[in-house]
């Protein structure tokens, strides 16, 4: 979309009413068989299909439609080699997953639209997911037209609802014919590629999963009250959630579960505690070791090597950046592969990185406990003067750190 006028910053330059939505209404009765949220994108993807097929719908409606590509990138169309171009097996079962969910909500359409084949109903389902909208934060709704807007994660547009209906604003100057951007709404790496089948330049904001270890059975037969208390103070956390690894480290979430799981007496019981780092010494380094160990075994399950990554980004594979809709007339395979590819090297450098920096952590830990035990066995001038040594380098690390993340 490209600016019909000189917009300046703070121009309203585009309001999409609320009657211009696509999206499920009273018009169009009762969808049984996709009722409540299950069924939300259920009954968009009817009302899609039903407006495309349709001969008697208005000019505006039709020549949208018309303009939606008719391919898409998003991992649940790929292909079975594609999806092995992921390299790990924990993406490659996250993208079977996506795929198996669209498989089993197309058994459950075909209640509701049996004679909708497959191929048409995963149409209307990447144009729902790639080119919705969030609508009263429980909803969703296409805006035709609008959903023309290309991504770049320095857009420099923004839209919110307003009245029922939709505003865009320039968050900056732009010039009669300049191209406006929006900021779509994915956190980068994994799930741009899932929501919209493209990445950003260089993997910005890519996450890696990271699992948290679970509360070992045993402790749920635990007699003790003290040790029933800290199984309970464990397992807070211990349900399904979505903890990550980034380039500069776990996120604090992550800490944070795992200095809950790795809590013991000497531990404090308050949360705001855990949360600013306010644990033993025993517990960061357990958290930090498991860290460690969970990247490199990470690493060593990659079906890939670096350096066939490497020959593949010399060979012209690098799909960073790569509007994949808008490619109509490159093999979509190709794209498919090279963003598996652009994924999984990603995915290489996060876990590289991330490894390093716990190694550091841990082994820094370490030699922090071994001396403390030292000066408890020796309490000579020398030990405490190293224990006091070591604890200054410790400072100096956990700034530098600082230091880094910050910038």
């Amino acid at each position: 979309m490209v600016a019909s006028r000189d917009i300046a910053k703070g121009d309203v330059f585009l309001h999409i009413p609320e009657q211009a939505l696509f999206r499920w209404g009273v018009e169009d009765g009762v969808c049984e068989g996709a009722e409540g949220s299950h069924g939300l994108f259920q009954r968009l993807a009817l009302k899609l299909l039903r407006a495309r097929n349709a001969t008697d719908a208005d000019e505006l409606t039709q020549t949208w439609i018309a303009m939606l590509p008719r391919k898409f990138h998003v991992i649940v169309t790929w292909a079975e080699d594609a999806i092995r171009q992921l390299g790990t097996p924990l993406r490659m079962k996250m993208a079977e997953r996506l795929q198996k969910e669209l498989s089993d909500g197309y058994a459950s359409f075909q209640s509701v639209a049996p004679d909708v084949a497959y191929e048409d109903y995963c149409w209307a389902q990447c144009v729902i997911q790639t080119r919705g909208f969030v609508y009263n934060e429980v909803d969703w709704t296409l805006i035709p037209y609008a959903d023309m807007f290309n991504h770049s994660p320095e857009g420099n547009a923004r839209f919110e609802m307003v009245n029922g209906g939709y505003t865009f604003t320039a968050d900056r100057a732009y010039s009669k014919g300049e191209e406006v951007l929006l900021k779509y709404n994915a956190s980068g790496g994994w799930d741009q590629m899932a929501s919209y089948g493209f990445l950003d330049q260089g993997g910005r904001n890519a996450t890696f999963p990271f699992c948290i270890p679970r509360v070992p059975e045993e402790w749920r037969a635990a007699s003790h009250p003290s040790d029933l208390d800290l199984f309970k103070a464990k397992a807070v956390d211990d349900a399904s959630r979505a903890y990550h690894l980034t380039l500069n480290g776990p996120t604090p979430a992550t800490l944070d579960a795992l200095r809950l799981r790795f809590l013991s007496h000497s531990d404090p019981v308050h949360f705001s505690d855990l949360r600013s780092g306010q644990v033993s010494m025993e517990n960061e380094y357990h958290c930090w070791l498991y860290v460690y160990t969970f990247c490199r075994g990470a690493l060593r399950s990659f079906v890939f090597s670096a350096a066939e990554d490497e020959r593949f980004g010399r060979e012209g594979g690098n799909a960073d950046g790569a509007d994949a809709d808008a490619a109509t007339d490159t093999d979509p395979n190709n794209i498919n592969l090279s963003l598996a590819v652009a994924v999984r090297t990603t995915d290489r450098l996060i876990l590289k990185t991330v490894k390093e920096i716990a190694r550091r952590r841990y082994t820094q830990l370490a030699r922090e406990l071994l001396l403390l035990q030292q000066q408890e066995d020796d309490p000579s001038e020398e030990a405490v003067r190293g224990a006091q040594k070591l604890a200054k380098e410790v400072q100096l690390i956990k700034a530098l750190s600082s230091q880094k993340a910050a910038g």
